[in-house]
């Protein structure tokens, strides 16, 4: 009798089903959160080039007194950028949120 040997079963983990999907859903989110981001960045960069150029619907100081533009909602070029970033944060942050959720239930973080 070998009683004295080590017994040569090995055991195979299996992952779970939703333990699977969540980890493909989190690199799915990974991968769109990136693109999300750049997205943003893109959109933050061409607003603030547009605001350097044009300036003339910024507010100023004069002498210590505060000079708002009249109508800044006129400049329909400047609210399409406005909407564009304000549309790819909404984005980046519901995805960010999204991530933070997986990792969480992961156990990736705490």
């Amino acid at each position: 009798m070998l009683w004295f040997q080590k017994s040569r079963t090995e055991s195979v983990e299996t992952v779970s089903p939703v333990l699977h999907f969540k980890m493909d859903r989190l690199a799915q989110v990974d991968l769109e959160f990136r693109k999300a981001e750049k997205a943003f960045d893109t959109a933050f960069q061409r607003l603030e080039q547009y605001k350097n150029v044009h300036r003339e619907h910024q507010p100023v100081t004069i002498c210590g007194l505060l000079i708002l533009p009249l109508n800044p909602s006129s400049d329909l070029e400047l609210a399409r950028l406005e909407r564009e970033k304000a549309r790819a944060q909404l984005r980046r942050n519901e995805l960010l949120q999204e991530r933070a959720s997986l990792r969480k239930d992961l156990g990736l973080i705490r």
